[in-house]
């Protein structure tokens, strides 16, 4: 007999259908693939709503829940929105307008923001997150549609990760049908740059290892030994297998920075798991030998670039220290108002000086974190920033407050780390199909980290 599918259930398949294959144009970092990404978000979150009204979709985590972290959210998408208009007072605008009216002998319509155009984009992306992470909370608290989100995201970094390795193993220095203009020789599917595409495995190794986990938590005691041992090579151990092969994918982008985030994500994950008593200490010691294992032979398979990159320059020398740097200074240069969510390329360049050579645009700060504070200025930044750490520390208590499913708060703590570390250093997470995928997790977990009484 089969099982008739709710209005909830076919939103939720379409949520994840768009979240896993957001990576497939160029991870949706373009401005059509990024538009259509938050064109499906809204669609499918009005569909839920008039679905709701309707009496066809049925609620999830309760609205007190997402208070705060949506009210501060959406808070700092307002003052996102206001830097963009000509209405505040002029000493709040940007130097930069008054400079190019000089040198046009006209007035012209001032904001804060450097680059309005750039503000509205970075608007739109951020407002799909926001959209994508109420969806799973509302859609992701049934659990067979939690466990049907994890095996889907699991899979499909599989089958990209496969793509990338094959592409890398026949020497073809392409993404899909474009010819590779950047990082040749290095796996990135379909993604362009190697970090972010090491991220994104790093992820499907999390997601798999999550799996195994939750497979072996299964395990019923009163069964058999025999049998206890023919389901566990049965459920966990394929997907032990798949997390390895994941390992793979991450080594080969040579990303050494996704690698250790990839590590440290995956101990934050067996910490989590422990806490959440998923499984007993010994076990845990013993997927972390195995992790070690698989990790060591990756690195042996396919590990020598990323380690003599290692020994060679850092993340932290070269042009990262003097982007941060300067970035800083810009912090300091407006530091209620911001320059502008989403304007960096254009906003840093008047900081510019001998320390950054080379004539190519830097688009980020290579450390999020203070991009969004020299973007929004301290309290929108600090706004946005804790509208996600909220719901972060929410699966932390849920590891606890839980007795079943901890799991899922325990993936999104994981891939909360591997981001938040990687964001230290680089701009990954700012990245289209990774942020939307973050938003999905986090938004399940945060969903799964509340007790029944949450819910009455």
């Amino acid at each position: 007999m089969s099982h008739r599918r709710s209005a909830n259930d076919r939103i939720f398949i379409a949520l994840t259908a768009l979240i896993v294959l957001a990576p497939l144009p160029l991870a949706a970092n373009r401005a059509w693939s990024w538009s259509l990404l938050t064109l499906a978000s809204a669609l499918l979150t009005l569909i839920w709503v008039v679905g709701r009204l309707r009496g066809r979709c049925h609620p999830g985590l309760p609205a007190t829940k997402l208070a705060l972290p949506a009210t501060l959210f959406l808070m700092a998408l307002a003052w996102g929105v206001l830097q963009t208009l000509p209405i505040m007072p002029l000493s709040w605008t940007h130097p930069v307008w008054t400079e190019t009216a000089a040198a046009l002998s006209r007035p012209l319509g001032a904001t804060i923001s450097a680059n309005p155009e750039m503000s509205g984009h970075a608007v739109m992306r951020l407002g799909a997150y926001g959209l994508i992470f109420v969806l799973a909370t509302q859609l992701g608290r049934q659990r067979h549609r939690a466990a049907w989100g994890l095996k889907s995201v699991a899979v499909a970094v599989l089958v990209y990760g496969a793509y990338a390795l094959f592409c890398q193993l026949i020497e073809l220095d392409y993404i899909l049908w474009m010819k590779k203009w950047a990082y040749q020789g290095d796996a990135t599917g379909t993604f362009v740059g190697r970090a972010a595409f090491g991220a994104f495995a790093g992820i499907g190794v999390l997601a798999c290892l999550a799996l195994a986990i939750h497979r072996s938590a299964a395990q019923r005691p009163s069964i058999g030994t025999s049998e206890r041992i023919e389901r566990l090579l049965a459920r966990t151990v394929p997907w032990l297998i798949a997390s390895g092969f994941l390992w793979l994918a991450v080594l080969a982008s040579h990303s050494r920075g996704a690698f250790l985030v990839t590590g440290a994500g995956c101990l934050a994950l067996l910490i989590a798991a422990t806490i959440g008593r998923l499984v007993r200490l010994r076990q845990t010691l013993a997927l972390l030998l195995v992790l070690i294992g698989l990790a060591g032979a990756a690195v042996l398979a396919d590990g020598d670039i990323t380690l003599a990159r290692m020994s060679g320059e850092g993340d932290l020398t070269g042009d990262r220290p003097n982007l941060m740097r300067l970035t800083w200074i810009a912090i300091g240069d407006a530091p209620l108002t911001g320059h502008g969510l989403g304007t960096f390329t254009s906003a840093i360049m008047p900081y510019r000086d001998t320390s950054l050579p080379r004539p190519v645009l830097y688009n980020h700060a290579h450390n999020s974190w203070e991009e969004v504070i020299m973007d929004l200025g301290w309290p929108a930044g600090l706004c946005l920033l804790s509208a996600v750490i909220i719901p972060i520390a929410g699966c932390c208590a849920g590891l606890v407050r839980r007795r079943q499913d901890q799991i899922y708060p325990a993936l999104a703590v994981a891939a909360a780390t591997l981001l938040g570390l990687q964001a230290m250093i680089d701009f990954t997470v700012q990245i289209p199909a990774l942020a939307a995928l973050f938003a999905y997790l986090l938004g399940i977990g945060y969903s799964q980290s509340w007790s029944a009484k949450a819910y009455q």
